[in-house]
């Protein structure tokens, strides 16, 4: 499905964004990158937002996160963030 080596730097790009509040640019790069890989091999926005979902879960920062509220908050970010990326029209 999607390269463990673009899962990897999402992963990556989330946890430090997850330390430090910096802007969501490395997220969006990974994103990208993922995104692009996923419509050159005929996968839907679907499948973006799963790997997104089970990179997310994955994070030890995201268990020790304080609540499920603030979890799910920056959870819907995200999403919006992989779908914006997914449909991104790069030829304008």
């Amino acid at each position: 499905m999607i390269d463990d080596n673009l899962l990897e730097a999402l992963r990556q790009a989330l946890s430090e964004r997850l330390r430090r509040a910096s802007d969501d640019d490395e997220i969006r790069r990974a994103l990208r990158s993922v995104s692009q890989m996923a419509r050159d091999r005929s996968l839907h926005a679907e499948h973006v937002v799963i790997a997104l979902k089970q990179v997310w879960e994955s994070l030890p920062e995201v268990r020790n996160a304080a609540t499920s509220y603030d979890r799910a908050r920056i959870l819907e970010r995200l999403v919006m963030l992989c779908i914006d990326e997914y449909y991104r029209d790069d030829s304008a």
